[in-house]
């Protein structure tokens, strides 16, 4: 006579070693990271739309209306009362964090 108890024991003692045995072996064959921030995102304060095209439309009114449907002056009104709303409620990455003003930028250009 078969002792089931056991030998489902057994089969449970086979199926959790076959998933640690097959975890490990993902783990040795996974790829490493290159970087940590692509490089990319790097130069983003430097060399990003928000840094280089966004003063060069503030200067140009008319292209400035095209663009958000707005003037520079409704932009600031309409910035000033969403800014509260638009910055993070947690601070946890200063270096990378997108800025209110850049936020509500990339949402107008992207909405009209």
């Amino acid at each position: 006579m078969v002792n089931w108890a056991r030998k489902r024991r057994l089969d449970d003692l086979i199926i959790i070693t076959a998933g640690i045995l097959l975890h490990k072996l993902r783990k040795r064959y996974r790829k490493p990271k290159r970087w940590h921030v692509r490089p990319y995102y790097l130069n983003r304060r430097s060399e990003g739309r928000y840094f280089k095209d966004i003063p060069k439309l503030r200067e140009d009114p008319d292209l400035f209306k095209e663009t958000f449907r707005m003037s520079t002056d409704q932009f600031d009104a309409l910035f000033m009362l969403l800014e509260p709303e638009l910055l993070p409620v947690i601070d946890s990455r200063p270096m990378d964090k997108i800025l209110p003003k850049e936020r509500l930028y990339m949402t107008l250009e992207y909405v009209f």
